[in-house]
């Protein structure tokens, strides 16, 4: 899931940086993106192999104290990878996703787990509900009410956002059965940073009209609180049958 997930962020990242090229053609585009790959593929290579001991043990120490030294080496990671890409007139986007990958590659290991609970904390209590209230002052309300059209267009969206996301899934992973393809389909399609991202530059660059943007945002929102809760009942479900068969056999066993 976790794969899938990736994946469906990245690549729209990359097709947005090479759709979008504002007074730039797509060459000079593709010859930006190639050289912010290089340079995030050298720190890459630099995260993984050197790791020079006196440097893991002050990380390691300050990171229970006042000077949080590993978060803080994580954030300028993160303005750092964001302003090269704003540089190179890349989406920002493109950045924050390269920084996270490098992070993730550094911080590697169950030794790196409560780092990861910082960041964790920094993001899920912080950052990620910024996004949100940011993404609800977004929607342009009176373009999404205009028309009975306009809302209809918001069932339509999800379920087409199940169709394009969910679908592929299918074929994703053949060793799962058709319930876990299933459940892995519904939590695929749930999208919204990416979607809020797209609706607003094509807003801005006149290729979305104000009531099919905002009928794809609360299409994504509504993914978020619809797709997920059900997934997470079906497979509560599964759970509960499995161990009530489970039982049922050590029953049967013992009789």
């Amino acid at each position: 899931m976790l794969g899938a997930g990736a994946i469906g962020e990245f690549g729209p990242i990359v097709l947005l940086t090479l759709i979008v090229t504002g007074d730039q053609g797509v060459a000079v585009r593709s010859e930006l993106l190639a050289t912010f790959i290089v340079i995030a593929f050298a720190c890459a290579v630099v995260a993984l192999r050197l790791r020079p001991s006196r440097v893991v043990e002050v990380l390691s120490r300050t990171l229970q104290g006042t000077s949080q030294l590993p978060v803080r080496l994580s954030m300028l990671l993160l303005a750092g990878l964001v302003v090269l890409a704003d540089a190179l007139g890349l989406d920002i986007l493109l950045g924050a996703f390269a920084a996270g990958s490098l992070v993730g590659l550094a911080a590697r290991g169950p030794g790196a787990e409560p780092f990861r609970q910082k960041l964790d904390a920094l993001g899920f209590g912080f950052l990620i509900p910024i996004f949100f209230v940011t993404s609800g002052a977004q929607i342009d309300l009176a373009a999404l009410f205009a028309s009975t059209r306009s809302l209809v267009r918001v069932p339509l969206f999800l379920v087409l956002l199940l169709i394009v996301r969910g679908v592929p899934t299918v074929l994703y992973r053949r060793e799962l059965d058709a319930r876990e393809r299933g459940l892995l389909a519904l939590f695929s399609a749930t999208s919204l940073p990416l979607i809020v991202v797209i609706a607003e530059l094509g807003k801005a660059t006149g290729r979305i009209r104000p009531e099919n943007a905002a009928a794809l945002v609360g299409a994504g929102i509504l993914s978020v609180l619809i797709f997920p809760l059900i997934a997470l009942s079906l497979r509560a479900r599964e759970l509960a049958d499995a161990s009530r068969r489970a039982a049922a056999v050590n029953e049967e066993r013992r009789r």
